[in-house]
C-alpha cells in the first residue's frame, strides 16, 4: 500500500524509486527483484498490481529488510511526536493544503494502535483521495474549497494547478528527510542546502515569502469585512471558486510571467526539480496533436501553455472539455 507513494510520481523510476523514497538498501534488495523478474531497477512500474511487484513485497526476506531499515526510523517518529505532545492530546487536527492525507493516514496506522493516540480530524484546502480512501476508525477528512467526495465538479478547479497553492503554503525550509537524536532529544534532519533542487527553492523564497505575504494582508482585511457584513466564510464558496477559476484558467500576461519561473523540490525522495510549466504553444505546436496532447497531460499549470494566444477562447474551451469529462 505504501509503495504507491513511490510509483505515483509520473516520473518514477520502478523499484529504484522505491528504494529510494523510503531509503532501503538497493544493494541488498537489486539480487531478490531479479529473482522475481525485474531485470532493470529503474524500469517504470505503472500497473500497481503487477504479479512480480506484489510477490516481491510479499517475500519474507524483503520484508525482513524492510522492517529492519525502517524500525529505528519508526521509533524516532514516534519519539519526536511524544516530544512535542501529540499522544497527550484527546484529539489533534492536521491542517494543510492536501491533497491525499497521506501523513494523517500513516500516523494512524503506524501508531494507531497506543491507547493515547488521539482523534485526528484534517482539515484541508483540497482533499482528493486519490490514492486510499479507508482512513481508519476516528479518523476523519475534510476538504474546505474542493473535496472530491462532493462530486461537485465546479469546485475541483484547484486541482487544475495544485503546485500554486503548494507554493503558497510551503515552508522556506528544506523538506524534512528523517529525524536524529542530538542534545538528548528528537530533531528532523532537513534536505541539505547543497542539493541541486534545493538551491533552486532558495532562489524562489523571496518570491514565496511576497506571496505568503499577500495571502496575510488579505486575511485582515477579510477579517475586517466580515465583522462587519457577518458573512461566514461557508457563504463566500461560490464567489471563491469563481475567483480561482479566474486566476487558474484565464491568467494575464504578467501573473503567467512570474508564476511560471517559480520552482520547487518534487518531495518524492528525489532530486528532481518540478517547474510549474513547459513552454507556451506556438502556433506551429497545434499541428503536432500528439506531442501537444503529451504536453498537456503532464504539465503542472496547463493553461499557462497557451499564454501566447492572443484571445482566451483556447483556454475556455480547454476549460467546458475537462468540465464535460469530469461529469461524466
Amino acid at each position: 500500500e505504501q509503495a504507491i507513494v513511490a510509483f505515483y510520481n509520473p516520473k518514477q523510476q520502478g523499484l529504484y524509486s522505491l528504494f529510494k523514497v523510503y531509503d532501503l538498501p538497493s544493494e541488498r534488495l537489486e539480487g531478490l527483484a531479479k529473482q522475481h523478474g525485474f531485470s532493470k531497477l529503474k524500469q517504470p512500474i505503472n500497473d500497481w498490481n503487477d504479479p512480480r511487484l506484489l510477490n516481491f513485497l510479499a517475500d519474507e526476506t524483503v520484508q525482513n529488510i524492510i522492517k529492519k531499515q525502517g524500525q529505528p526510523s519508526r521509533e524516532r517518529l514516534e519519539k519526536y511526536l511524544e516530544q512535542v505532545g501529540f499522544f497527550n492530546c484527546k484529539t489533534a487536527a492536521f491542517v494543510d493544503i492536501g491533497w491525499n492525507g497521506t501523513i494523517q493516514k500513516f500516523l494512524k496506522q503506524a501508531f494507531g494502535h497506543r491507547k493515547d493516540f488521539p482523534i485526528l480530524y484534517g482539515y484541508y484546502f483540497a482533499f482528493v483521495p486519490k490514492l486510499y480512501n479507508d482512513f481508519g476508525e476516528n479518523n476523519f477528512c475534510e476538504g474546505i474549497i474542493h473535496d472530491s467526495r462532493r462530486n461537485n465538479a465546479c469546485e475541483r478547479i484547484p486541482a487544475e494547478f495544485e503546485e500554486i497553492f503548494e507554493q503558497g503554503a510551503r515552508s522556506q525550509e528544506g523538506t524534512t528527510l528523517a529525524y536524529q537524536w542530538q542534545d538528548n532529544k528528537i530533531i528532523p534532519i532537513l534536505k541539505n542546502d547543497s542539493a541541486k533542487d534545493r538551491q533552486a527553492e532558495i532562489q524562489c523564497n523571496p518570491w514565496i515569502a511576497e506571496m505568503q505575504q499577500g495571502i496575510l494582508d488579505h486575511y485582515k482585511h477579510y477579517q475586517a469585512i466580515q465583522k462587519v457584513t457577518g458573512t461566514h466564510s461557508h457563504e463566500l464558496l461560490a464567489y471563491v471558486h469563481g475567483l480561482l477559476e479566474r486566476a487558474i484558467v484565464y491568467p494575464t500576461k504578467q501573473e503567467t510571467h512570474y508564476l511560471t519561473q517559480l520552482v520547487h523540490t518534487e518531495d518524492f525522495g528525489h532530486d528532481d526539480i518540478l517547474e510549474i510549466s513547459q513552454k507556451a504553444f506556438l502556433l506551429k505546436d497545434f499541428l503536432r496533436p500528439i506531442k501537444l496532447i503529451k504536453t498537456l497531460k503532464i504539465t503542472a499549470w496547463r493553461y499557462a501553455l497557451f499564454a501566447n494566444i492572443p484571445t482566451s477562447l483556447a483556454n475556455f474551451m480547454f476549460r467546458v472539455f475537462f468540465l464535460h469529462a469530469v461529469k461524466k
